[in-house]
Order: C-alpha cells, then sequence, then structure tokens
C-alpha cells in the first residue's frame, strides 16, 4: 500500500489595527463546490522550490488582492540557505496543524498586508473580524476545520479574554 504525500499549506492570519484601536482578523468565505459554505484564512499549497514568504505572498495576492506586509511571526528566515544541496527554511509558525485524513500540512504565519482585500477568482466575501466576532463564528462552528485550531491558538496567545 503505498502512502499518501503530505501538502504543504500556508495559512495567513492577517492583522490590522483599526481606526477604533482594535486589532481585527482577515476572514474570507469558503464557498467550494460540494462543501458547507463556511469562513477562512487567505491560503493556500506551497508551490516546489517556493519560500514560506513566497508562498504567502501569492497566495495572499490571488485570494485578497492585497499585498503581504510585514510578518509578525518571530524567527522565520527569510529565504532559503543551501544545505548539501537542498534548499532549506527555518521558521517558528505561529502554529501547525496536521490534517490526517486530508493530509495536509499547515504552516500558520501571522503577517500585515497593505491594501484592501478584493473579490478575487479565488475568494470572496471579505470581512474583517475582531477577536469577540472571531469568537462567536469558532462557538458556532462557523471556520474551516483546518484553520480552527490556529485561531484558538492565535486568540490565546494574542488577545485578552472577554470579561
Amino acid at each position: 500500500m503505498s502512502e499518501a504525500l503530505i501538502r504543504p499549506v500556508v495559512s495567513i492570519i492577517v492583522q490590522r489595527i483599526a481606526d477604533d484601536g482594535q486589532a481585527r482578523i482577515l476572514l474570507q468565505r469558503r464557498t467550494k463546490p460540494g462543501e458547507v459554505e463556511c469562513w477562512e484564512l487567505p491560503q493556500g499549497k506551497i508551490r516546489v522550490g517556493e519560500t514560506l514568504h513566497t508562498a504567502a505572498r501569492r497566495e495572499l495576492a490571488e485570494e485578497t488582492g492585497m499585498q503581504l506586509g510585514c510578518i509578525v511571526t518571530p524567527g522565520i528566515a527569510p529565504e532559503a540557505e543551501s544545505v548539501a544541496g537542498n534548499l532549506l527554511q527555518c521558521f517558528d509558525p505561529a502554529s501547525c496543524v496536521l490534517d490526517i485524513s486530508g493530509q495536509y500540512l499547515a504552516v500558520c504565519i501571522v503577517a500585515e498586508a497593505s491594501g484592501e482585500p478584493v473579490a478575487t477568482a479565488e475568494a470572496c466575501g471579505h470581512r474583517w473580524l475582531t477577536a469577540a466576532e472571531l469568537r462567536l463564528l469558532l462557538a458556532a462552528e462557523r471556520v474551516f476545520p483546518l484553520n480552527l485550531p490556529m485561531l484558538k491558538n492565535f486568540l490565546r496567545q494574542h488577545s485578552p479574554r472577554p470579561r
């Protein structure tokens, strides 16, 4: 029996401070044929030869029309380095999620971006959510399963609990 290949994915938590001083996170509607509509992060498969930065930049532009800015996640080397003939990139992601059923390994990063999201061929229905709004979506289980643990982890690490 042959083993399935693990497919690497980059998921991007785009954060922005709004005019009211509150941090907001970008989500988009997931409306893939045959799937229940829910919300997801901008994300996609990392292509052969791409660094994490390159894949994140490409996926964010394809799905939102926005330009990747500063990656907030600490410990990500900007470029791959050649070691014994292999190109390797070291990073400490915000979180990693292994989808055992679908054979995806998603690396989540936190970043800033310029521009405003627009509907593209890849995604639409973009929304900037506060931590409170995000918690409501998570509680209602209206978030794409791969992104659920990433967003819960992000909220645990980056925002105060509501009183």
